[in-house]
């Protein structure tokens, strides 16, 4: 996966000139929307290995520095009720974005963001709290409606945490809205 992201930066970053832009680079692209965030409870010490399903927020800044590559602030939280054990886990990660805006009104990009992860008590079965580091990769394509406005029909992210001392590989989906602001 990590090469998978070296690879796609590399090709975003040496794609054409500047005739060939399809459409305006916005200065700032906030994203509001909705997550499914799916846990795996390898490691977790329990006697039956497998996922949590957890449902939530997603919410997200990034500035443009060109057309290409610009930075953000990702910030999320997830809940679920499995076992009647009310569980949560917020996020919040930062790191470079590499955007191709040559295709009029389609916006794919690409993010590697590193930050931290806050559990509850009861997080995949762990008896405390915890905080830990977390590196967040993936991409989405994000659809112009308007002007200052596009749909996020897909943001997938594989994100990694290191919960019980093993590192777990956990996947989440977002779709929402994006408002755009500015030109580069």
């Amino acid at each position: 996966m990590r090469r998978m992201a070296v690879l796609m930066a590399l090709a975003l970053a040496c794609a054409g000139g500047p005739s060939a832009y399809g459409q305006e680079t916005p200065h700032v692209e906030i994203f509001a929307g909705g997550m499914y965030f799916d846990a795996n409870t390898n490691g977790s010490g329990s006697a039956v290995q497998n996922n949590v399903s957890l449902r939530g927020w997603n919410f997200s800044v990034s500035e443009n520095i060109n057309h290409w590559f610009g930075g953000a602030i990702d910030v999320s939280g997830a809940y679920a009720n499995p076992r009647g054990i009310r569980e949560f886990q917020h996020t919040i990660v930062g790191g470079p974005v590499f955007s191709y805006r040559k295709i009029s009104g389609v916006t794919p990009f690409a993010h590697a963001m590193i930050g931290g992860i806050r559990a509850s008590r009861g997080y995949l079965g762990a008896s405390q709290p915890a905080t830990r580091f977390t590196a967040v990769f993936g991409g989405g394509v994000d659809l112009k409606i308007r002007e200052h406005v596009a749909l996020r029909i897909v943001q997938a992210d594989y994100q990694v945490t290191p919960f019980f001392n093993q590192a777990q590989a956990n996947y989440r989906i977002s779709v929402g809205v994006v408002l755009r602001w500015g030109k580069k």
